[in-house]
Parts: structure tokens; sequence; C-alpha cells
């Protein structure tokens, strides 16, 4: 499952970068950075560009609360947050932070589980709908411009089959004499069998899908649609209310 998520956030995030436009002077946090694993795309766009987390795993620029952020109104340009907003106990305060920190017109990248096992346990506190995520944001002045939804029924499928088979790996891996054998078969079987198909389906459902959503509740209509009621997370552009 982390698979299939790590694929299809990077992508959404290296194409969401691509289509904006350099900003020397522009400022950006990225919130809840954990390791800093998108930090290629966004470091050489803008002249200030912000780490923070609450634990410190790698390097980071601060140690911060998210609802109780260290900075000045309307001060950031762009805001991501990626696979956080669950584990923090009073979103709906974070979110009433970003808002403030952004500028008029600036933008939150931000990502979040949906049909998802717990993890980070027992810090892992909600799940949000696309619904309920936009009646949030609207409350704060904010508004879902651009809305993808991590895969769908069949896809969420084959992310359950990958955790298995993970699992089942991980057992193998431990027995006495034949655990050398899976421990080296383990990466190059979960590679060839799950990353590939998962790179094979963006590589040719991407520019369709990116098409068919786009709001809340678009493509959910019809048998095909209905697939997309069960999907493993979002991917969402959000911009703050007010004038540039």
């Amino acid at each position: 499952m982390s698979r299939f998520n790590s694929i299809a956030i990077e992508r959404f995030l290296r194409n969401e970068f691509s289509q904006l436009s350099g900003l020397p002077d522009g400022r950006l946090l990225d919130l809840g950075c954990g390791t800093r694993p998108y930090c290629q795309l966004y470091e050489r766009r803008y002249g200030l560009h912000i780490a923070g987390d609450y634990t410190i795993r790698t390097r980071i620029d601060v140690q911060l609360d998210a609802a109780r952020l260290p900075f000045p109104a309307d001060s950031f340009d762009v805001v991501l947050i990626s696979e956080v907003i669950e584990h923090l106990p009073d979103a709906d305060m974070a979110l009433a932070e970003i808002s403030r920190i952004l500028k008029p017109g600036g933008l939150l990248l931000i990502t979040w589980p949906f049909n998802y096992m717990m993890h980070e346990i027992p810090h892992d506190y909600a799940r949000y709908t696309e619904f309920g995520m936009a009646m949030r944001l609207d409350k704060i002045g904010m508004k879902i411009e651009y809305l993808f939804r991590r895969g769908n029924a069949l896809v969420l499928l084959w992310a359950i089959v990958e955790f298995l088979s993970n699992g089942l790996c991980e057992s193998l891996s431990r027995l006495p004499v034949l655990g050398k054998v899976f421990r080296l078969l383990k990466d190059p079987f979960l590679f060839v069998v799950f990353d590939t198909p998962y790179k094979l389906y963006y590589l040719l459902t991407w520019r369709s899908t990116y098409a068919a959503q786009g709001s809340v509740g678009a493509g959910i209509k019809g048998w095909l649609g209905h697939l997309a009621l069960w999907h493993l997370g979002y991917c969402v552009r959000v911009r703050k209310l007010g004038d540039v």
C-alpha cells in the first residue's frame, strides 16, 4: 500500500510544482516534512523553503507544532503538508494556522489517506472524505481548486494483496535456512509484482483520471465512477481566497 501511495503522491506533486512558475523570492513551508522525501521537487523553485516537523527524523529547519505555527500572518506562498493531517489531534486548528500564514492567493498542497490501514499507532486519529475536508477549508476561507483520488476499488484490492504479500515475505525471511534466500528475493519480487503494475497504471490512466476528477464529487457517478468511491487517499491543491 505504501508503494502505490508513494508513487501517486510523488506524481501529483511533481505535476503541481512543474505548473508553478519559479519564485526566486517565494517562500514555501514543508509542514510535517518527515524525512523530506519531496524536497527535490521544490528546493530550487523558492528562495526560501523551510522544513518543519514536530519530531526530528532528519535534518529540519524548525521543530514546531502544526496547531501553533511560529510564523507571522501572510508569510508563505505555498504550504506542503503530506500524509500528516490524520495524525494531528486538532486538525481544524492546524488548518486555520495554515490559512493564517499563507498569503492571500497562496496555495496549500495537501495529501491524506482514506482507505488505509492504521499507522504510526497510537497517533492516527482520523480519515477525511473530500466533502468533510472541503467543509473544513471553506470555513477558514480556503477553496479546493483540484482534487485527485489515489486509485479506485481495484487498486485498493491490489494494494491489500501487496500488504499481505509483504507480511508473508517478512515471515518467510525469518526461516532458519531458507530465510536468507527469501530476504534476497523479497525486494525484486515486490518490485516486479507491485511497483511495475502501479507505474503502468499511472502511465495508462494518469491523463484521463486527472481530467475526469478535479473537483469535489467529480467522476463518481455511474458504474466506473463508483469504483472511485473506494480509494487509498487524496492529493489536493487548495487556494487561500483573497486578493493576490
